[in-house]
């Protein structure tokens, strides 16, 4: 799986929260991630950048423009963001698709979550009564160490 930076992520949180959760007050605007640039349309080609990467990758489905485009472009390409977006992204145009949720879904789960999936694992494995008996006392033990209960 790539690694991707805490505002990939964030936009891949937001994108599931508002098409999986129908959270739709979401918007997926620059003001809302925290970018290295300063300037307004420095700050859209970022995340425009970040959006085409996200796209690239196939975590998320852009439906764009006869143009080519999900947003209105003018002047000059951003050298390092190679687009020449100044504004008016079209979020509505941009959702998750499955490689995307299953990696917000992998994002969120919690330790214990994780330990149930490995247990899950494990027992599927050993499918013996032994083994169903070992995973019993580990998943008390881990339960109760995450408690407290057991230091």
């Amino acid at each position: 799986m790539e690694t991707l930076n805490d505002i990939e992520k964030q936009i891949l949180i937001d994108l599931y929260d508002r098409d999986i959760k129908n959270m739709l007050e979401i918007k997926i605007e620059q003001e809302r991630y925290k970018l290295s640039e300063e300037g307004n349309n420095e700050r859209i080609q970022e995340l425009v950048y970040y959006l085409e990467k996200l796209e690239r990758l196939k975590y998320i489905e852009i439906k764009r423009k006869q143009d080519g485009k999900f947003y209105t472009s003018g002047g000059r390409s951003h050298p390092k963001y190679r687009n020449n977006a100044i504004f008016d992204i079209n979020d509505k145009d941009i959702h998750i698709v499955k490689k995307g949720i299953e990696y917000v879904i992998e994002l969120r789960k919690t330790p214990i979550d994780k330990m149930k999936d490995w247990l899950k694992g494990f027992l599927k494995d050993t499918g013996t009564e032994v083994g169903k008996e070992i995973i019993k006392y580990i998943v008390i033990f881990a339960i109760g160490f995450l408690l407290g209960k057991i230091t």
